[in-house]
């Protein structure tokens, strides 16, 4: 992490080429070039349908190209990215942020690790690995057809009531095992992904 003397700085680009590596490569070498040349603290990346095939490859490409601390990402239906949306034709966008001040903490896990909806926040607390008091902000992303999304967001309100939380679903498959999630070069099917920011951010959503 930078020092407090640096700021926030976030960037993001839209790829159309077709060819999977080509496009994530595009993608996040002009991320890259806003960002200073600087490896991000988060890069959030998402691919539509035509890429979910090789997530692998996006990840990769990720990789090499911008050097991120942390990744997290998924298939998806319409890519939005700088100021752009491309909906039923490939598309890979980025986004990444240099963070000083701020933690970033990555997790993951699936339906079976839920608390129980009677459970105590600290339940909930050692789930994600974050305390309450350090006031936590929440990225998700997870998929519709394997992992019961309403049930971790009512979760999340119960046990970080002061937290914003955002996120969505992934949305380039029509049933379990489709899409594709990402999670600091981990491929996951079923499992929601997602990170925790605490520090110096505040978020709106």
């Amino acid at each position: 992490m930078g020092g407090m003397s640096e700021r926030m700085r976030w960037a993001s680009a839209l790829s159309e080429e077709t060819d999977t590596r080509k496009a994530a490569q595009d993608a996040a070498s002009r991320v890259a070039a806003d960002l200073g040349g600087v490896p991000p603290d988060l890069a959030l990346v998402f691919f539509s349908t035509h890429h979910r095939a090789n997530p692998a490859v996006v990840a990769e490409a990720l990789a090499e190209t911008l050097l991120p601390e942390h990744v997290i990402g998924c298939s998806a239906g319409g890519i939005i990215g700088a100021g752009r949306e491309v909906e039923e034709r490939p598309a890979i966008s980025v986004t990444a942020a240099r963070l000083p001040g701020v933690t970033v903490h990555p997790f993951r896990f699936d339906d079976a690790d839920l608390p129980d909806e009677d459970a105590a926040p600290r339940a909930w607390e050692a789930l994600l690995g974050v305390p309450a008091a350090q006031k936590p902000h929440f990225l998700v992303l997870a998929d519709p057809f394997s992992f019961p999304a309403d049930l971790l967001l009512r979760g999340l309100d119960y046990a970080y009531p002061r937290s914003a939380k955002a996120g969505g679903l992934a949305s380039a498959g029509e049933r379990p095992g489709q899409n594709a999630l990402l999670r600091d070069g981990h491929l996951l099917r079923r499992a929601p992904v997602g990170v925790a920011l605490t520090g110096a951010i505040q978020v709106d959503t």
